[in-house]
């Protein structure tokens, strides 16, 4: 295996991908959800400004079906039963409450308006609500599995450094193996030089018999060279004498 080879993580291409694309999206998500925060606020003060809408409805309902109420009880004619004894500033009030049943019927048609809305409101506001749970889910699972991405990149890393270690050392074990025929040779060369010198040095003491043989022969010899001169100085001056006698 290549020494800058690195072990696969253990996430599949798909789900890389997946996972990739999702990550782009983190930043269009956030301000979506940003978006649907200002949108959730909006509806949650018409939820608020339509539950006082109701309550303002309910009580106006209440006002003028007491005014009703009292329109009609001071419009019965004379003869179904006896007259009330009705002071003239209450007939008054009530003359005036009378006056403004249509208004306030006006009123609560348009109060009825503005509730539709704010419920239609509501409704769009639970629904933005639910929108941005799950587009929260959504972020959080893409945070998930981006943590968990890089949690196994990291260990694939730790292991590709790992393998590229034992790499090198398959390497160097290779290239000492590879050496071993070259360290064979030359060990074995090694071997034959020191059985020679050893043999040489068995033969040492004999050599040296030898050449102390030859020096004393050698010494001798040079002893009766000088002797051997000697002689022929000798024999040469007898010789001159003789011829010197002869002469005379």
């Amino acid at each position: 295996e290549p020494a800058g080879s690195q072990p696969e993580a253990a996430v599949a291409p798909d789900e890389l991908e997946k996972l990739k694309s999702e990550a782009a999206q983190v930043h269009e998500m956030r301000s979506r959800l940003a978006e649907l925060e200002v949108e959730r606020e909006a509806a949650l003060k018409a939820q608020a400004a339509a539950e006082q809408l109701q309550q303002e409805v309910q009580r106006l309902q209440a006002e003028a079906a007491e005014a009703q109420s009292k329109l009609a009880d001071s419009e019965e004619p004379a003869g179904s039963q006896p007259e009330a004894a009705v002071a003239p500033d209450e007939l008054e009030k009530l003359k005036s409450e009378a006056a403004q049943v249509h208004e306030m019927r006006s009123r609560l048609a348009e109060l009825e308006v503005e509730r539709e809305a704010a419920l239609k409101a509501q409704a769009a506001a639970e629904q933005l609500q639910q929108e941005v749970q799950r587009l929260q889910a959504e972020a959080a699972e893409a945070k998930s599995k981006l943590a968990d991405s890089e949690a196994q990149r990291a260990t694939a890393a730790q292991d590709a450094a790992g393998s590229a270690e034992l790499q090198e050392e398959v390497n160097r074990l290779k290239s000492e193996i590879a050496q071993v025929p070259e360290l064979q040779a030359a060990a074995e060369k090694l071997q034959l030089e020191v059985e020679r010198l050893t043999a040489e040095a068995v033969e040492v003491p004999a050599l040296k018999v030898q050449i102390a043989e030859a020096e004393a022969q050698r010494a001798a010899a040079l002893q009766d060279a000088a002797g051997m001169a000697e002689l022929q100085q000798q024999l040469e001056r007898l010789r001159s004498e003789a011829s010197e006698a002869d002469g005379r």
